[in-house]
């Protein structure tokens, strides 16, 4: 049982956390520290080494010199980043904190599909990081689990990302957290409450969708919870007529720390990460969440200039997200990603060109759409080599979720990748590679993982963190 088993590891770390200030710990386990590497496939043999993240102590003094105070909270930023290549039609290399993998581009958008696509890579992010959540509570409450599983849908119109006019956004995420041990309901009730304000790939997303949450107990289901959406912005399109698709992803826990995840065929590890105590060595959840950002981006702009007669060559993105990574430890700050700044490189188009290919980014991917509706986006096109004005969606919000009071401590993770072949895209974060797949709307293959995949798991798993 993960109580009996990691009781020796919460002594030690209690016993850390009275020694060492909580500044110092931070700085000690950030939540983007360097992995050990996972082996890359051949495909990914390409990677530079130029794509890994910023050294520790240089982000965080970037944070600290950055003006991140919102109303009452006190902001202390980390900043994630990834980086991707495309690195053949439809499929991006992608990397973080010197991790690779791969995610391939969709049907609607002709990719290939057979890895992970930007869809699998939100999805399996959300509920990683639900487990992760629900096994930290569970040691900090000295409850004893035995099993973790989580399971997740999305729903979505995929017509949108072939250009049709309706908004692709994800309208709404239902996750089933499958819990054993010695537990009541009453204690997975009191674990989702915790998912809902401690992870991060859940407090961003629940502002563009309604969550919910149904816990089972001991093979007993329990009455669904419900996060209901209060967007910062309001982005659809007035008389559009829906036709919903619902993709899914599940993943289970492994061992302390560690969850295997699934969506379509494909199976792939997420990490806890330090702030739960996690090892976080292999692509976390918060990796899966940006790299499905920057592989749909990739994939959209793609798509688009082969439907305009547009040169996109060298396609290469990178992404940051700024939290305050606190809140994931329980501490009474909402750690939702603040801010996401998207740099897209490309040789060939010309500058409007450039322009009108992360417009449709904008409205086209499914990733995009859903995360604008929860924090500002900023696209920097990089055009042969020559960086542009950025373009931002603006981010005015309608509702306060913070905390009365809270200080940030804001960190930066950090992702990459790129295609590799059409469709396809290998992403890398922190040592970790893995594939990414475009969807069918896009004529996508859609065989591997796609980026909704990745975010609509991405909060179960957090969940059971």
């Amino acid at each position: 049982m993960y109580h009996l088993r990691f009781k020796l590891y919460t002594i030690v770390f209690v016993v850390a956390m009275l020694c060492i200030a909580p500044v110092a710990a931070l700085q000690a386990a950030p939540i983007f520290q360097d992995a050990t590497p996972t082996p890359a496939a051949e495909e990914e043999a390409e990677t530079e080494e130029a794509t890994e993240e910023t050294e520790t102590e240089e982000v965080m003094e970037e944070a600290e010199s950055a003006d991140t105070t919102s109303g009452d909270e006190d902001l202390q930023l980390v900043t994630a980043k990834v980086a991707a290549d495309l690195v053949q039609p439809g499929r991006v290399l992608m990397s973080a904190r010197g991790n690779h993998w791969v995610y391939d581009s969709v049907p609607p958008i002709n990719g290939p599909n057979e890895e992970v696509n930007p869809l699998d890579g939100m999805l399996t992010a959300l509920i990683a990081c639900g487990m992760y959540i629900y096994e930290a509570v569970g040691i900090e409450q000295e409850i004893a689990l035995d099993t973790i599983a989580a399971t997740v849908q999305g729903q979505l119109d995929p017509r949108g990302v072939a250009g049709v006019a309706v908004n692709p956004r994800v309208r709404g995420f239902t996750i089933m957290m499958s819990v054993t041990g010695d537990l009541t309901p009453d204690d997975a009730a009191m674990m989702t409450e915790a998912f809902s304000t401690r992870c991060p790939i859940y407090t961003t997303l629940a502002l563009s969708a309604p969550i919910t949450v149904t816990n089972e107990v001991n093979r007993q289901i329990q009455e669904p919870i419900t996060t209901q959406a209060e967007p910062i912005v309001e982005t659809d399109i007035e008389g559009e007529e829906l036709e919903l698709a619902g993709p899914a992803a599940s993943g289970r826990m492994i061992e302390f720390g560690r969850s295997v995840m699934s969506a379509r065929g494909n199976h792939w590890i997420f990490d806890s990460v330090p702030p739960i105590n996690g090892p976080n060595e292999e692509v976390n959840p918060l990796d899966g969440m940006l790299t499905a950002l920057i592989a749909c981006g990739m994939y959209i702009y793609e798509a688009v200039g082969i439907e305009e007669g547009i040169t996109t060559d060298n396609l290469s993105a990178t992404v940051t997200g700024q939290l305050d990574a606190r809140g994931v430890a329980g501490a009474a700050v909402n750690p939702r990603v603040r801010v996401f700044d998207v740099t897209m490189n490309v040789d060939g188009p010309t500058v409007d060109e450039a322009a009108m290919l992360a417009e449709s980014f904008s409205q086209r991917c499914p990733i995009y759409t859903t995360l604008a509706r929860s924090a500002p986006i900023s696209v920097t096109n990089v055009v042969d080599s020559e960086a542009q004005e950025p373009i931002a969606t603006a981010a005015d919000p309608i509702v306060d979720h913070d905390i009365p009071g809270e200080e940030l401590e804001l960190g930066m993770p950090t992702a990459s990748g790129r295609m590799i072949e059409f469709g396809r895209s290998v992403m890398s974060a922190r040592g970790n590679h893995w594939i990414f797949d475009s969807v069918p709307p896009i004529n996508g293959p859609n065989e591997e993982v796609n980026p909704l995949d990745a975010l609509v798991g991405a909060l179960p798993a957090c969940g059971v963190m």
